[in-house]
């Protein structure tokens, strides 16, 4: 009888794992053909925005990544860290240049004096001391990082509250200037009862030993500090945008967005198609129709044309998401939603032939990553990590994989249990009743 009982459990067991399966490529709707750097273990792919669109479970569980013969290899994912990527703030001198100073032509330097450094210039006209202030000389002698970005502390005698068109150069010698910025602008505003502060210049990416801020002419604010936004140590990877149209109008001020996408977003602002807008709003999010309304964000978003030049809110940190279903409300405009997100990166074991193969989109998938990620060190992590490549995209098994798996097996499954329990009964039945006779 025991006998009996062992072959059940392995029939029942075997059963299992052939409905379970090996994974191959066309249990997965889509893929991407990966070409790998050659002679590097572990490949490194930033995850594109179609496999965002293309996947259906939010934690990407449906992504598998295969080589040319067709066999698993190990993966893993991860996000940028938020302390990683987290930029730093650092406080510079600077220096008025007065109106009639020229600059070119003249010979800026930067010299000690008893009160402090000093900017100076060697000529032969003699500048007023009363002469209103052109621009401002920052000092970047001291800044060991790459800049992307100003924040401006000043002070006004007048009501006036917006600053520009404001200018900015760089350069490495005070006498050869490269030009960052034409058109910035910044402000403090009152409208409609709220006070709007815009005190950074967002600059490209930049390295120099000095930046010069023009000034507008016959201002009478001044300059009373300067930050500079330093790149992190470690390079952040940099951040995608989507903007997305409202899909419907759940009613009046209120806007439904559908990103199509798990992305994970951490970023959001609002695309005004006309100016002169402003809009006090809160920003909701889930991943289902089904699912509450989570808050994600409240305040203030605003589009202005002033005489200076244009005023536009900044984007707003949020807490990360990767819910598809947005809504806002507050906002007599249909504004686009602009949604700010940093991709995964896709680290594989480079097993087998390439080229290979980043499968994704499906309903039957689990999770199946590993931890690729503990085989690199700083210490090694040159000499082993490789930049894939994205060569092709194919369809695999197509739109039917999205759909959830009709439950055939697992009712098979039932039924050969059913009657291996009932075979088992009729054998115990018979079984005692011989032993009686």
């Amino acid at each position: 009888m025991m006998r009996i009982i062992r072959l059940f459990w392995a029939a029942f067991l075997a059963m299992l794992s052939l409905g379970a399966g090996a994974e191959v490529p066309e249990d997965f709707a889509y893929g991407l053909v990966l070409q790998a750097e050659a002679g590097r273990p572990v490949q490194r792919l930033e995850l594109p925005e179609a496999v965002y669109r293309g996947v259906v479970q939010p934690d990407l569980a449906d992504l598998r990544v295969f080589n040319a013969a067709g066999q698993l290899v190990p993966h893993s994912l991860s996000l940028p860290t938020a302390a990683a990527a987290e930029p730093t703030w650092q406080t510079v001198p600077f220096f008025p240049l007065p109106a009639n100073v020229e600059t070119p032509g003249t010979v800026l330097e930067l010299a000690p004096a008893p009160e402090g450094t000093v900017l100076r210039w060697r000529d032969d006209r003699r500048v007023a001391e009363e002469a209103r202030v052109a621009a401002y000389v920052l000092d970047l002698s001291d800044v060991q990082r790459p800049t992307d970005a100003l924040r401006l502390s000043w002070e006004a005698e007048d009501t006036a509250g917006l600053l520009g068109p404001l200018r900015v150069d760089v350069s490495d010698d005070l006498q050869h200037w490269r030009s960052l910025r034409r058109d910035a602008s910044v402000a403090k505003l009152r409208y409609d009862g709220h006070e709007l502060v815009q005190d950074r210049i967002e600059l490209p990416t930049t390295r120099g030993r000095y930046m010069r801020l023009s000034w507008p002419e016959e201002s009478t604010t001044r300059l009373i500090g300067v930050e500079l936004r330093l790149q992190p140590k470690q390079a952040a990877v940099p951040r995608r945008w989507l903007e997305v149209a409202p899909a419907a109008a759940l009613e009046p001020s209120v806007w439904l967005y559908d990103t199509e996408g798990y992305f994970p977003v951490d970023r959001l602002g609002l695309g005004f198609a006309s100016v002169n807008q402003f809009a006090e709003v809160e920003i909701s999010s889930r991943q289902t129709a089904e699912q509450a309304w989570r808050a994600r964000h409240r305040g203030v978003f605003y589009r202005l044309r002033l005489e200076a030049g244009e005023l536009v809110s900044t984007p707003q940190a949020v807490s990360r998401s990767s819910d598809t279903l947005w809504k806002l409300s507050g906002s007599l405009e249909a504004p686009r939603l602009q949604l700010g997100w940093t991709p995964h990166e896709l680290l594989f074991l480079a097993s087998g032939e390439g080229p290979y193969l980043l499968a994704y989109g499906s309903r039957s998938a689990n999770r199946r990553a590993m931890p690729v990620k503990q085989l690199l060190r700083a210490d090694t992590e040159a000499d082993l990590l490789g930049e894939a490549e994205v060569t092709a995209m194919r369809e695999l098994g197509g739109e039917q994989r999205l759909r959830d798996p009709l439950p055939w097996l697992q009712w098979l499954l039932w039924a050969v249990l059913l009657a291996a329990v009932v075979l088992l009964a009729t054998l115990v039945w018979r079984l005692l009743k011989s032993s009686r006779a």
